[in-house]
């Protein structure tokens, strides 16, 4: 999220400058680029809130690792602009260079915040942390006969291994 510092920073880029050096509408796009950017580490926030249990260190992690990451590089790309706007010039392949790893660092981004969102809305969460949902220990097929009354739940040997007998 972006602090006051950072609007500052932003507030100081001069649009018509930026366009001028990089190209026409390079601004508008970099300012589409923030906006996903923004959103995306909105997502890995909430999910860094989520994903706070012991179990999912690992996960957490990863995601701290990708978004300080992306985080970076838009520092980066922030003192060009600035660099841009105080000086009236700059080296467009190093900002295209930037902004294209900025875009790959956001689809990374976008990527495990998808797959963090999935495991949220599945349960996994609260299935990994000790706490089992019925709706989705019922959902899932290997679990569903423990909530059939007909089923028998006992052990039987088969071939000289124990087998969970198969519900009606």
């Amino acid at each position: 999220m972006a602090n006051t510092f950072e609007h500052e920073r932003i507030a100081m880029i001069k649009p018509e400058v930026v366009d001028q050096v990089l190209g026409a509408g390079h601004y508008e796009r970099w300012q589409k680029i923030q906006d996903a950017f923004i959103e995306e580490q909105t997502r890995a926030y909430k999910n860094e809130e989520r994903f706070s249990s012991a179990w999912a260190k690992n996960v957490r992690t990863q995601l701290q690792a990708d978004l300080a990451f992306a985080e970076r590089i838009h520092d980066d790309y922030l003192a060009l602009l600035e660099r841009i706007s105080a000086r009236g010039t700059a080296t467009v392949t190093e900002g295209e260079k930037i902004l294209d790893v900025f875009v790959l660092a956001i689809s990374v981004l976008t990527s495990v915040n998808d797959v963090l969102d999935d495991m949220f809305a599945l349960g996994i969460v609260s299935l990994s942390s000790g706490r089992w949902s019925p709706l989705v220990w019922r959902s899932m097929p290997e679990h569903s006969h423990h909530f059939s009354r007909s089923c028998n739940r006992s052990w039987k040997r088969r071939n000289g291994r124990p087998t969970r007998r198969t519900c009606s």
